[in-house]
């Protein structure tokens, strides 16, 4: 079977790896010169299997107010009248009301814990390195009114086998050294999830990526630009692209927030809009967290990977200045610098960052196949698309192959 995976990002580098180890021919087309050079290029590093929690949630209709006239530094909504984006919206906002905003976090708590056992296969069978390593996450939560709830739905979340656990602030501070120095905000306690991993999610795409080609014969079409998908009688049948069509028997979308261009002509929604998150990496100092950090008051987190820190944070939804990425990214380097001064060289910063995150109104991603045959989508995956890529992976190879369905991973995207 000739499948062709649209997108090149770890999403769709994964995707490939899974459909090509069970005996496709699959071809990748990628619009950059590189692998993972978008929103997979420097994100937090955080591989989140317990801790994993939507956008949306009834904290954010709190808040709405701050968000849009940009009082909250972390959260940012710029006003937009573009169509989608206000449909999208009004969906979110449904989806931050308490019932809706807890299954999703279910849903989304399932998902990520299911991932940690396909990370790992993927990881055993292609051999990849990418710094990994098993580090733990501690959240840490500056209300003391905010720690003890979520204390209390850690413990529930214990009974369902998520390894969380609630540490008051002198737990915090002896579990990570580290923190001793911590400038930021007051810790009221924090949770600690001791199989959460990092590493850098571009090394692994270009690790996963060679050892697609190497030993699958993976094919990846890079600089080359998708113009459509092409469909006849309700069925896929190739790609259409600036350098001629490609035919194909199956058709799988990783592309992200470019997803609905090409979707569109084909009577296929994806509801599917950019949050820029942002990062900075800096050399390691001998203050620099073992553990990953995750700073829920400031929407920043601390990742220890190899001999660098990466610093990545913030959300911003909606329209943003043209200037936005060099004001935040600055203010990410401001606030690293005066909460954890002895982590990094911060006047040594290698990498600035801005990434699209490609989110959907209920932060689950859409997966599997359309109301067109053969047309699989894999997509929408917010902030947490390496974390689920693996078991999204598997659950597409799955559906192309077997014709299986997952009722925790379906999501039609019709």
């Amino acid at each position: 079977m000739r499948v062709v995976v649209l997108g090149a990002g770890v999403v769709g580098v994964t995707t490939a790896y899974a459909l090509a180890s069970r005996g496709c021919d699959v071809t990748v087309m990628e619009r950059r010169s590189e692998l993972a050079g978008e929103a997979s290029f420097a994100n937090g590093g955080q591989l989140s299997y317990d801790f994993a929690s939507p956008t949306g949630s009834p904290g954010v209709l709190r808040h709405l107010a701050d968000y849009l006239l940009g009082k909250d530094e972390a959260f940012k909504i710029g006003l937009s009248f573009d169509p989608a984006f206000l449909n999208w919206g009004a969906r979110f906002l449904v989806n931050c009301t308490p019932g809706p905003a807890r299954q999703n976090a279910e849903a989304l708590a399932r998902l990520a814990q299911r991932s940690d056992g396909a990370f790992k296969r993927v990881i055993r069978q292609a051999g990849v390195q990418f710094a990994h390593r098993k580090a733990g996450k501690l959240v840490l939560f500056n209300s003391e009114d905010d720690f003890k709830r979520a204390a209390t739905r850690a413990e529930q979340a214990y009974k369902k086998g998520r390894a969380l656990r609630p540490l008051d602030t002198s737990a915090c501070l002896a579990l990570e050294p580290a923190l001793n120095c911590w400038r930021g905000s007051a810790i009221a306690g924090g949770l600690y999830a001791p199989n959460d991993d990092v590493g850098d999610a571009r090394t692994f795409a270009l690790s996963l990526g060679a050892a697609a080609r190497d030993q699958f014969g993976v094919d990846f079409l890079l600089n080359t630009s998708v113009r459509a998908i092409l469909a006849r009688n309700n069925q896929v049948y190739g790609v259409a692209a600036d350098d001629g069509d490609v035919a194909a028997d199956a058709v799988v979308v990783c592309m992200g927030v470019n997803a609905p261009r090409l979707l569109r002509p084909l009577g296929v929604a994806a509801p599917v809009q950019p949050i820029r998150g942002y990062s900075i990496t800096a050399p390691a100092a001998e203050g620099a967290p073992s553990i990953a950090i995750t700073d829920l008051a400031r929407k920043m987190v601390y990742s220890r990977i190899g001999e660098n820190l990466r610093v990545a944070g913030f959300a911003d939804a909606g329209a943003q200045r043209t200037d936005v990425a060099q004001r935040r990214t600055d203010l990410l380097l401001r606030r690293a610098t005066e909460a954890f001064p002895g982590a990094a060289d911060f006047s040594n910063v290698s990498s600035r960052w801005v990434g699209v995150r490609p989110s959907t109104p209920n932060s689950l991603p859409i997966v599997g196949e359309t109301k067109v045959n053969r047309l699989f989508l894999n997509i929408g995956h917010g902030m947490f698309g390496w974390t689920l890529s693996a078991v999204c992976a598997e659950k597409i190879a799955n559906d192309v192959i077997l014709g299986e369905r997952d009722s925790l991973l379906d999501r039609k995207a019709a």
